[in-house]
């Protein structure tokens, strides 16, 4: 079968949300299946949100890229379209930038001139909203089954908890609700990483609707489950962003009574650089800063072989909302390194490391404390465990389902 792919976001960006389009990518192909992805172009190792967000490319041709031979990549220039309802979009964009930026995705119709084959499957990844209708006007032109992918949707709030939603959001909720209640129906199939965004959907089938989770590549991870921990450097590491909502200073609690007495105690903040705030919380809340190691974005590759090192994965879950499967739980479940989370959301990460024994999610300083004492402890007696192999938070068996489904 031939899949197109529309994705906002790809590699050369490096992002989190890259990882998800490409295990599509490598299990249909590794079916082989045939796919093309219209994508926009990104400079090499962009990152920042800004980059996200550009309106104009240095590139102004669509190029294709022959991967191998059931796999093209079209690129097209990201230009914002001009047209006669452009006064209205302005007023819609200062709602929400979803449909401002975003709007280049028009573009992506631009792309079909470059495919060869009749397209079985239309595969859409969200966000942005704007590329559902991209993606219904593309259909239009090759009458193929609609899939549509939630990978984030109204998150701040779909699955807020406390429903303290300001009026600007709830004002832009009402728009993208009627948007996506409107066009929802043309879609053969939806798939979400959480149950939240497919219960959004109450009108539509159920038996439309899967749950596909993210989770961790098994022919990526399979690579460091077996590298040596550091023996020399009881390493902390948090792998990625931390954002301003989440609560980091529960981990600095736990780490200033952590770190007294103790040598050789190393901690990693990987990707924090990425948002200046987070580092300042840092400086102003830990004791013994030189203990601690900060970057920016860096590899995916680099960020694993740090993660696969270290005795210890940190991750701070969100506390006010529900359904936040982070994709660095799953990078931790697939590095198979002890885990803490703190705070817990007493939510879907704390059913993940509670049920399966990977570690501890709690919001007690003297419980977070205990539990790394006792880590600290087995690292100085050489009696490092691994966690269980999940296989089910696996990418590849998370496609498989997804394949089930449509086949």
């Amino acid at each position: 079968m031939n899949f197109l792919i529309l994705s906002y976001y790809f590699k050369p960006l490096n992002s989190i949300t890259v990882n998800r389009v490409e295990a599509y990518i490598k299990g249909l192909t590794d079916k082989n299946h045939n796919v093309y992805l219209i994508t926009r172009y990104y400079k090499k190792n962009s990152m920042t949100w800004d980059e996200i967000c550009s309106i104009e490319s240095e590139k102004k041709q669509i190029t294709v890229e022959v991967v191998n031979k059931q796999f093209k990549i079209i690129r097209v220039p990201q230009q914002i379209k001009k047209n006669k309802n452009s006064y209205l979009l302005s007023i819609r964009n200062l709602i929400n930038n979803e449909f401002g930026v975003y709007t280049s995705t028009s573009n992506f119709v631009d792309g079909l001139d470059f495919i060869e084959e009749k397209i079985d499957y239309i595969l859409v990844s969200i966000p942005p909203v704007n590329l559902l209708k991209t993606a219904l006007q593309i259909n239009t032109k090759l009458n193929a089954k609609l899939l549509l992918d939630i990978r984030d949707f109204q998150n701040h709030i779909i699955l807020n908890k406390n429903n303290n939603i300001n009026f600007k959001s709830k004002i832009e909720h009402f728009f993208i609700k009627r948007f996506y209640k409107k066009e929802i129906h043309n879609f053969d199939q939806i798939f979400a990483v959480n149950k939240q965004f497919l219960d959004f959907f109450s009108s539509y089938p159920i038996e439309k609707k899967e749950l596909i989770l993210n989770g961790f590549e098994k022919s990526i991870f399979d690579k460091y489950v077996d590298k040596e921990i550091d023996t020399n450097c009881f390493q902390i590491s948090v792998l990625g962003t931390i954002y301003p909502k989440q609560n980091i200073l529960l981990f600095c609690d736990i780490i200033n009574e952590f770190v007294k007495n103790k040598q050789n105690v190393k901690i990693n903040f990987i990707g924090l650089l990425a948002i200046p705030q987070m580092k300042d919380k840092i400086l102003n809340n830990i004791d013994e800063l030189n203990i601690c190691y900060f970057t920016n974005r860096i590899s995916r590759e680099e960020c694993l072989e740090i993660g696969a090192k270290s005795s210890i994965l940190f991750y701070p879950a969100w506390e006010d909302y529900k359904g936040v499967y982070s994709g660095k739980i799953f990078d931790y479940v697939g590095l198979r390194r002890s885990i803490l989370i703190a705070p817990t959301d007493n939510d879907v990460i704390h059913e993940i490391v509670m049920n399966n024994k990977l570690g501890i999610a709690t919001s007690s300083v003297n419980e977070g404390l205990c539990f790394l004492n006792k880590k600290y402890i087995d690292w100085k007696n050489n009696k490092i465990n691994k966690n269980i192999c999940l296989d089910e938070y696996s990418r590849e068996i998370q496609i498989n389902k997804m394949f089930k489904k449509i086949t």
